[in-house]
Formats: C-alpha cells, structure tokens, sequence
C-alpha cells in the first residue's frame, strides 16, 4: 500500500515477493489493463494492491483468483464478500459504500454488482457492455 502513495499509482499486483504490474488511471481501468496484458491464469494466488476496493473490484478479484487484497479504502460490502471467499484484506478506511465521482449517488459499477450478485456474471457484463479503454468507475 505504501508503493500505491508514494509513486502515485491505482494498483499494484504481486507475486512471490515481486512486483508483476503497477498501474495508473481511473476506476476499474489498471485492473482490467493487468488482466488482458498478463491473463487470469498469471494472477492466480496473486496480491492485489487498490487505492478504492468496493464490490465491483471484489468480484473481479474473486473471479481471478487474487489471494490477498490490500487497499486505502474499503466498502462493507467488498469486506464482507471477500472475507466469505477466503481472500485475506488489509485496508487503511473502511466506508459503507463506493460512490461516484461526483460523491452523490453509489458507483454505478458497485450498483451493477450489486443487481448481478457473482463474480463471473459481473465481470462478463463489464467485458461485453464496456470496452476496456472506456471502463471509468470504482
């Protein structure tokens, strides 16, 4: 977490004590970049690092296969889900729920996993509806 701060980054991924990607950009953007340029069968058992953890990014993460999660914040919902899947979490904040941009209203991707409830749905959904270069959200 202390990488994600101190080199300004959305995401860090690990394995066997190594960096394997570092990422930049908004919403679920780094994640899906790190899955289509490394593929899931690579991060499997991985450590995922995230500024903002909430259900849409704990599904993907469970979908994959990370072990651990670490992240600055964490939604309830996302705490819950993960621990229920085995996934060990650290966070620095816990919050109720991911909202927008605009602080108004929940994510519209927290809302999307949220109504889809699994994993693999959720992310075949963002997959289909979204072209990765699009994907903005939480």
């Amino acid at each position: 977490m202390k990488m994600l701060e101190d080199e300004d980054l959305e995401l860090v991924i690990a394995k066997d004590g190594c960096i394997v990607y570092r990422g930049r950009g908004e919403g679920l953007k780094p994640l899906i970049d790190a899955i289509d340029m490394l593929g899931s069968d690579k991060l499997k058992g991985c450590i995922l690092a995230d500024r903002v953890v909430g259900l849409a990014v704990s599904y993907i993460a469970v979908y994959i296969g990370f072990s651990e999660v670490h992240c600055l914040i964490v939604s309830k919902y996302a705490l819950d889900y993960l621990e229920s899947r085995g996934v060990k979490v650290f966070w620095a904040r816990l919050v109720d729920v991911i909202l927008d941009r605009s602080k108004s209203s929940i994510c519209p991707f927290e809302k999307l996993a949220l109504e889809l409830g699994d994993p693999g749905k959720f992310y075949s959904s963002i997959r289909a509806r979204i072209g990765f270069e699009n994907i903005r959200g939480g």
